[in-house]
């Protein structure tokens, strides 16, 4: 992500400290959504692939 990130900041850079600051929190704000968005069919692939004791079905 870093960088779709650079990318996305060049265009606040010069900016007031506050507009590039509230920039800055909006994009690392969906970041996060995204990484805590992916940890779910994540989980649910392991699941589907390991039993309680980390063992793979069979």
């Amino acid at each position: 992500m870093l960088p779709i990130s650079a990318i996305a900041m060049v265009f606040v850079f010069g900016k007031e400290i506050d507009t590039v600051g509230l920039y800055g929190g909006v994009l690392n704000g969906i970041q996060v959504s995204i990484l805590l968005v992916s940890i779910f069919p994540t989980e649910i692939a392991l699941r589907r692939r390991f039993d309680k004791k980390g063992r793979r079905k069979q």
